[in-house]
């Protein structure tokens, strides 16, 4: 599922669609952090068209992990207002 939004959101985001950590409530092996995502929407999205806009969204992030590079499981909580145009 993660592999089909990161596709999609890259067809219609051609410029790069950056992400922030905005802020890392505790550390490993249970992480939790608040990132901010956004980009240019340059294509069409789910019969979207294109509008140039920015999308920029916020969400928390629960993983837990066992290695430095290794997630066990990604946990993500996108609230209904997360995605704004701009």
């Amino acid at each position: 599922m993660c592999v089909c939004v990161c596709v999609c959101v890259c067809v219609c985001v051609h410029a790069g669609f950056a992400w922030e950590v905005l802020e890392v409530f505790n550390g490993p092996p249970n992480v939790t952090f608040r990132w901010r995502h956004w980009g240019e929407m340059a294509g069409p999205y789910a019969g979207y068209a294109a509008t140039g806009k920015v999308i920029d969204t916020h969400t928390h992030i629960y993983t837990q992990t066992i290695s430095p590079v290794i997630a066990l499981y990604i946990f993500s909580l996108f609230p209904p207002y997360a995605a704004k145009l701009s």
